[in-house]
């Protein structure tokens, strides 16, 4: 037994303390959020990040390439948080098998939550049912009863699932341009290069009775001398949208009446319409793009003197946000101040896709959307921080997004696909 004197013992006890006090020090750091940060070679208060991600089974997480242990935080279990991390940009990969990845580059800051509250994980291949085909290559609707609509160069067909033989319902004189149904499924709107065709579906599944109107020859009728520039559906079966460069009717088809619900300034006219979800845009000479409101009649400027020439324009179903198609990209408009994952303050833009779509539907989360391009699916993200998400699916068409039921029918060759999105998670 080895006798340490006065000194070395003093020497001892005065390093135990100091010990303990560093300890200490180092317990209520960490236990208060502080880490040790070698990069800055200090104590730092750390952050962390937040997570809702659907579908929420299977999931596996990884953070800077390293595969991280993540339990939900909620009782729905698909909320998921990683805390203590280090105030820097972090690397976010999520998997799921059969599922494309989803990948964002998410800064954390001192004492702050990051949010990524809007996953969403789609299967890699849409294994939808085939509910109806072809031997007329065309755009193909679907309708009530197990009925479909095909539209062909300069002809529109009805065809009953399991039935061979279409019957031809219409013939145009030019190549039909575009085709719209209403929400009831009973009114098809056709146009073409100069004309515009209703068919009115109501009494063919009770009586097999089709009743075509050709809308050009009754509107030269009723409204003489005004220049004509497009024509919608609405949601009453019985009205339908005109729109002149002088104005903007409402047009009882059945009764041949129609009703000037909003007129333009003498100076001013309207030059280019879009019509979505009963919303009204049109731009002006001046390019500034409007919203009239076919429900309260209001007619209101959203972006003034607009850069570049829009082809397709969509309102997303909460109302903040707007879709706006060019020949050169995709971005999306913000009509309000935007507090989610991100902020975005009225009026900024992001640009979210490099190339025109030919056809845009928002998702029901009002944060992603769908789009055709070159016959490709593609479903994106409204999140522009660091990488995009957007899967893409080859060979589709065409397609229709319900949101009520969530399902998406897709077009494939002569064949229409339904695939129900709740039925994975969504």
């Amino acid at each position: 037994m080895i006798l340490l004197n006065k000194k070395k013992r003093t020497i001892l006890f005065s390093l135990a303390i100091i010990s303990f006090l560093i300890s200490g020090l180092f317990i209520i750091a960490y236990s208060n959020g502080y880490r040790f940060d070698f990069q800055k070679r200090k104590f730092v208060l750390t952050g962390a990040i937040q997570l809702k991600v659907k579908p929420k089974e299977g999931l596996t997480f990884y953070l800077n390439s390293k595969k991280k242990e993540i339990k939900n935080n909620s009782l729905l279990g698909s909320n998921y948080f990683l805390d203590k991390l280090l105030p820097r940009k972090y690397q976010l990969l999520i998997k799921k098998e059969g599922f494309f990845s989803w990948q964002k580059n998410l800064f954390v800051e001192e004492k702050m939550t990051t949010f990524a509250n809007s996953i969403i994980l789609l299967p890699k291949e849409i294994k939808g049912k085939k509910i109806f085909s072809s031997k007329i290559e065309g755009k193909i609707l679907p309708l009530k009863n197990n009925y479909f609509l095909i539209f062909a160069e300069k002809n529109v067909y009805l065809q009953k699932v399991a039935v061979e033989k279409p019957i031809k319902i219409l013939t145009t004189k030019e190549k039909i341009e575009k085709e719209f149904l209403n929400e009831e499924k009973n009114l098809c709107l056709v146009k073409t290069k100069s004309d515009y065709y209703l068919l009115d579906l109501t009494d063919f599944f009770s009586r097999k009775k089709i009743n075509t109107f050709f809308l050009k020859a009754i509107l030269n009728k009723n409204l003489k001398k005004k220049e004509l520039k497009d024509v919608f559906l609405t949601k009453k079966d019985k009205e339908i949208v005109l729109v002149f460069k002088e104005g903007i009717y409402l047009f009882d088809w059945q009764k041949r009446k129609e009703k000037e619900i909003f007129s333009l300034a003498k100076d001013k006219e309207i030059k280019k319409v879009f019509f979505d979800k009963d919303n009204l845009f049109y731009q002006d000479k001046e390019n500034n793009l409007f919203l009239f409101s076919l429900e309260t009649r209001k007619n209101k400027l959203i972006i003034p003197k607009l850069k570049e020439e829009i082809s397709l324009v969509s309102l997303s179903f909460d109302r903040k946000k707007l879709l706006l198609a060019s020949p050169k990209e995709v971005s999306l408009f913000y009509l309000k101040d935007f507090f989610g994952d991100f902020i975005r303050k009225k009026g900024e833009k992001d640009i979210l896709f490099q190339k025109e779509p030919e056809k845009i539907s928002w998702y029901k989360d009002s944060n992603h959307f769908w789009l055709i391009e070159n016959n490709q699916l593609h479903f994106l993200e409204t999140d522009p921080r660091e990488n995009i998400n957007i899967f893409t699916y080859p060979e589709i068409k065409n397609f229709l997004y319900e949101k009520e039921k969530n399902l998406l029918y897709f077009q494939k060759d002569n064949s229409l696909f339904l695939f129900d999105l709740a039925k994975i998670g969504l």
